[in-house]
């Protein structure tokens, strides 16, 4: 049996001390107190962790049954047994109406003390299994209160602080708070629940490693706990935990999948508040409390992703795997470049049929499943009511436990490619027409020439001759003044045509030419 604690009183000190004498031969366990003034018993009940009480009946002052009496008002369970060389069935009566747990005479030999120490241990273990059962079902109670909570909490916010309710109004804690890490050897307080020992938010927080072992707690991955025994403290934590009116402090660890939400700092006015039963449920709260969290951050993750893929320029799909691939999701854009009246359209669809050209398809498959994802590969769509358009898309294969999914980005690029083609047609126009071609910026710097004009110059090629005339006014025109005067004109009215000038070329030949300029708007250079 664990050490039993039994509080001896009898105010014949002689008679008190042969009791703890016969009491420690007869059971080693038993931690003996004697005090023969029963004032000094009531203060020990009330400021050590006292199991038993052992009290003669007649005492000067308060006899036997005030002293069980007065400790009844605080310990209603606590065992007393009233032990007295006076014996009556009048005071045996009136000790079992005031709530005594046992009656016994002193008689004479050591049979008594025998039969005495069978009791206090009788009358200890059923208190305390009854103790444990109460916290069992204290703790059960708390735990199926957190759940309930957990279940309806919205948010990580809310449900922390209604955990640290629950918590702090359960006896015997007296407050309860969350914190997290905060860089090095740092914590922040996210929630605090119940008195006011601690002033501020802030003065808690750097008190905390102090106090409560949150930082062991943390690198062990389970509780720890610093208790007050004996009424006096020991180490630079049970003194700080004393100074601040509390017998005992656990740090519950708050972490799932390896990660680390933070700690469940509970405060207790019991020194035994924490033993391996209420540990054992209070890493329960804990680990619910953990996968709460995690819940709870998930869906705040995904409803924040819902809001972006739904409010993206481009549109986003899921469709499931190959070969049926029909569309799983779809978000608002996309509904709106295939042309569909809402996602419903879309949803249960092939993606199959929205390709304009199968071949398209085939490509882009073969690399998808070779690769596992695509980036940017230009395909040919088409909406739902039959119009083709062109299209970036990215794709890449999601495996979500095991189940396997084709997500993808697509983007209108009609436009740019109608502009890149028309880009490709005017650059063939540039280099194939009969006649010269020239670009300058606003200051009349050469920018760009095709074939046709270096060969009227008697350059090799147009990057030769872009690379021989640096000052096309001095170089290239045979009249210094006539440039001014076509850039003037230029600028002034946009366009020319028919403008007459002389030039040299490359074996600086003076040459005629007529030269038809537009001004373009496509830079602050040109």
């Amino acid at each position: 049996m664990d050490s039993v604690s039994v509080l001896c009183v009898d105010d014949d000190p002689d008679l008190v001390a042969l009791t703890a004498t016969n009491l420690r031969r007869v059971e080693d366990s038993l931690d003996i107190t004697t005090v023969t003034d029963p004032q000094r018993a009531l203060e020990e009940v009330s400021t050590s962790a006292v199991d038993c009480v052992v009290s003669d009946y007649e005492m000067p002052g308060m006899d036997g049954l005030d002293l069980l009496e007065a400790v009844r008002e605080d310990h209603p369970d606590l065992p007393f047994i009233l032990f007295t060389g006076k014996g009556s069935e009048e005071v045996a009566s009136e000790a079992i109406a005031r709530g005594v747990t046992d009656y016994l005479q002193k008689g004479t030999g050591e049979n008594r003390y025998d039969l005495l120490a069978n009791r206090v241990t009788n009358a200890v273990e059923k208190y305390r299994a009854g103790k444990r059962a109460e916290t069992l079902d204290r703790i059960r109670g708390i735990l199926r209160d957190v759940n309930r909570s957990l279940v309806r909490a919205e948010d990580r916010e809310a449900l922390e602080h209604r955990v640290c309710e629950i918590v702090a109004t359960a006896d015997p804690y007296r407050q309860a708070c969350i914190v997290t890490p905060s860089g090095s050897e740092a914590f922040d307080v996210r929630v605090r629940v119940g008195d006011g020992t601690f002033e501020s938010v802030g003065e808690y927080a750097s008190d905390m490693t102090v106090v409560c072992p949150v930082d062991s707690a943390l690198q062990k991955g389970e509780i720890e706990t610093v208790s007050i025994e004996g009424g006096a403290p020991e180490t630079d934590r049970e003194r700080a935990l004393l100074e601040r009116g509390y017998d005992a402090t656990a740090a519950i660890p708050i972490s799932y999948d390896s990660r680390d939400y933070g700690v469940l700092c509970l405060f207790a006015d019991e020194t035994d508040a924490f033993d391996a039963e209420e540990r054992a449920l209070l890493a329960e709260i804990g680990e619910d409390l953990s996968h709460a969290i995690y819940r709870a951050e998930l869906h705040d993750r995904l409803r924040r992703d819902e809001r972006i893929i739904s409010n993206l320029p481009v549109g986003v799909y899921r469709h499931s795997p190959l070969p049926d691939g029909t569309l799983l999701s779809v978000n608002p854009e996309l509904v709106e470049l295939f042309d569909a009246d809402d996602a419903e359209d879309l949803l249960g669809r092939p993606f199959r049929e929205l390709y304009a050209d199968p071949d398209d398809r085939e490509q882009f498959v073969a690399a998808l499943k070779r690769d596992g994802v695509v980036r940017g590969m230009e395909l040919e769509l088409e909406t739902l009511s039959g119009e083709p358009f062109h299209a970036s898309v990215t794709g890449i294969m999601t495996e979500e436990g095991d189940q396997r999914y084709f997500d993808g980005v697509v983007s209108d690029v009609t436009d740019r490619h109608d502009r890149e083609r028309t880009l490709r047609h005017y650059e063939t126009l540039f280099e194939i027409a009969p006649i010269g071609f020239f670009r300058t910026t606003a200051a009349g710097d050469p920018r760009d020439t095709n074939s046709q004009l270096a060969d009227l110059l008697a350059y090799e090629s147009p990057v030769a001759a872009i690379a021989a005339i640096d000052d096309l006014a001095a170089e290239l025109y045979a009249d210094p003044g006539r440039p001014k005067t076509f850039l003037d004109r230029l600028l002034s009215i946009g366009s020319i045509s028919g403008f007459e000038i002389d030039v040299r070329d490359r074996e600086s030949e003076r040459r005629g030419l007529s030269i038809d300029a537009t001004r373009l708007e496509r830079s602050e250079d040109d």
